[in-house]
């Protein structure tokens, strides 16, 4: 075998490893994480994270995101606040960003951190998919405008609505005629939502049987 051809050798040799051993070891540590995580050992998971090792195989987003998804599981609002204005700092490609935005806005608008919520809403209008921006736009007005812009547009489209979004529509109308002022509806749409619910069907169904 010529020389060129053993140097050959040696750079395929190299550059397979150089492939297959960061994957093997990214596998296990994966796997590390996972077992933690549901075990809710967050502490041992924390040290994980900041090996240089894991630094090494792992995108910071990733990183990043799995402290996101700690500070969720522990509850701790500090830690998801933190993770949240670290996010909007760092470079995120376009799925990175419909997801962390959108998190952020249901998380704010959940916990009635109007102020927070309507940064997060900005966000999430910067991004291209209309369908989110929309929703989004639907969420802000009933939740932190308190409002019902979208009443007819949603009363309207109940009969169309798929089948798994029918509860969530009727628990959004319920809310719009709560903020309108009219309880007599907003009830009537609530039981309704409830009536929508998987359980409720086989309640019924075993209750007709």
């Amino acid at each position: 075998m010529t020389k060129e051809k053993i140097l050959i050798l040696i750079i395929v040799v190299m550059t397979l490893i150089s492939i297959i051993v960061p994957n093997i070891l990214r596998k296990k540590y994966q796997d590390r994480f996972i077992n933690l995580f549901q075990q809710k050992k967050f502490d041992e998971l924390e040290t994980l994270l900041a090996k240089k090792t894991v630094k090494y195989l792992f995108m910071p987003f990733n990183i990043e995101y799995m402290r996101l998804n700690i500070a969720f599981m522990k509850g701790d609002e500090d830690a998801i606040n933190k993770q949240f204005s670290l996010f909007a700092k760092m470079p995120m490609n376009k799925k990175q960003k419909e997801d962390i935005y959108i998190k952020a806005f249901n998380y704010y608008v959940t916990m009635e951190d109007i102020e927070r919520a309507k940064k997060a809403y900005e966000l999430v209008q910067s991004l291209k998919d209309e369908k989110i921006k929309k929703s989004a736009d639907i969420t802000y007005d009933i939740f932190c405008e308190k409002g019902y812009k979208y009443l007819d547009e949603l009363e309207k489209g109940m009969e169309s609505c798929p089948a798994d979004l029918k509860s969530y529509n009727a628990y959004l109308v319920s809310l719009m005629y709560a903020n309108k002022g009219d309880q007599k509806k907003a009830e009537k749409y609530k039981e309704m939502a409830k009536s929508f619910l998987p359980n409720n069907k086989e309640e019924k169904n075993d209750n007709n049987n």
